[in-house]
């Protein structure tokens, strides 16, 4: 008889409060979870999320490409008296690059583009949508560039994909164009880049001939029985239904971005539930078709035996993983944190330390 011996991850809602769970909050499969697991999780996670001060959290775990655990924390919005819920959708900040990276690795299986395709330089992709400088190296950037952080752009003196919020994405991207050259030789350096997978979207549009968000939905998360992820509003007036409410703990308000500009590399909105059902289709196990051949993942860290995406904003920490051949989970929060770093290295810790106990007996 097999025995699946697992304790879990953690976290809060908000400092001497109590942990509130929504009506369709907890949906946890037994036969994984025992009573003393289940108690020790929902009390580790009321301690971190005192500790963080988070409103709100939700997570959801998949085994061998079934969804497991689904549970929600504290509150959507805390002023209203709304509590979180499976069906909560909160801003994914950065999770939404694997997202962009599938639909790219879709059109590469499709022979629709190349890694190697010029984006600027001649006969490239968006070469004739924009003025092109005479530089060099914006010429040679590829698409592989721009999927490994590697165009040679960096964030210094800041990010671009944080200018004035009233510019469009082809402002911003002329601006960068015009102003701006590469720091670094293309695929010399790896630089963290949103403005490189502001590219890749629009290289989705242009090779598709639909918008990004209407490509992506289409042909990456329909096919997962995703319907209710979409770009997110820059206000809090714009939240989609079932959205939840963002509580910054920084100097500036969670509502002071440009939000939906930020489509493709840190626009989305979901459930932890819809990153499962995502993440169920990018994993390389047989049980759940996925969207792409394990081939078109190589050279990705979708091949890798674990990965880990972290997402952040104002207001918003988000973290997905691939634990291993078996395992998966996404934790989502409606808060950040400084250290930006410190929500998800205890995420980790935890699970890490005593998520994933298996005994078999």
């Amino acid at each position: 008889m097999n025995r699946i011996s697992i304790a879990f991850i953690s976290l809060f809602l908000s400092l001497n409060t109590i942990v509130v769970h929504g009506e369709d909050s907890l949906r946890t499969n037994m036969n994984h979870f025992g009573e003393d697991v289940i108690r020790r999780f929902r009390e580790r996670v009321d301690s971190m999320m005192n500790v963080y001060h988070i409103p709100g959290l939700q997570l959801a775990i998949i085994h061998r490409e079934e969804i497991v655990c689904s549970e929600s924390f504290g509150w959507a919005d805390r002023y209203a008296g709304v509590p979180v819920s499976e069906k909560s959708l909160f801003r994914i900040a950065s999770i939404s690059k694997p997202i962009t990276m599938v639909a790219i690795l879709k059109l590469l299986e499709e022979n629709k583009l190349t890694t190697e395709q010029l984006v600027f330089g001649a006969g490239g992709i968006l070469s004739s949508e924009y003025e092109i400088p005479d530089n060099e190296w914006v010429k040679q950037i590829t698409i592989r560039h721009l999927l490994d952080h590697k165009s040679g752009w960096t964030n210094e003196p800041n990010d671009p994909m944080f200018w004035n919020t009233s510019m469009t994405q082809q402002q911003v991207i002329q601006q960068l164009l015009t102003t701006r050259p590469p720091k670094n030789e293309p695929g010399t350096q790896t630089s963290y880049s949103n403005f490189g997978y502001c590219l890749l979207g629009r290289v989705i549009e242009k090779i598709s001939g639909m918008t990004y968000e209407a490509y992506v939905r289409q042909e990456i998360l329909l096919p997962c029985g995703i319907t209710e992820m979409t770009i997110a509003g820059d206000t809090f007036e714009d939240r989609q239904p079932n959205e939840v409410a963002y509580f910054s703990q920084e100097r500036t308000t969670a509502y002071q971005m440009a939000v939906r500009r930020m489509d493709s590399h840190g626009g989305w909105i979901a459930s932890a539930v819809d990153l499962m059902r995502l993440l169920m289709h990018i994993d390389r196990n047989t049980k759940v078709k996925d969207l792409i051949t394990e081939q078109s993942m190589t050279g990705s860290y979708l091949a890798f035996h674990t990965w880990v995406h972290t997402g952040s904003l104002p207001g918003t920490s988000t973290i997905l993983v691939r634990k291993d051949n078996e395992w998966g989970y996404a934790v989502l929060v409606n808060t950040r944190t400084f250290p930006i770093d410190n929500i998800f290295n205890d995420i980790q810790f935890i699970m890490n330390d005593v998520f994933i106990y298996t005994k078999q007996d």
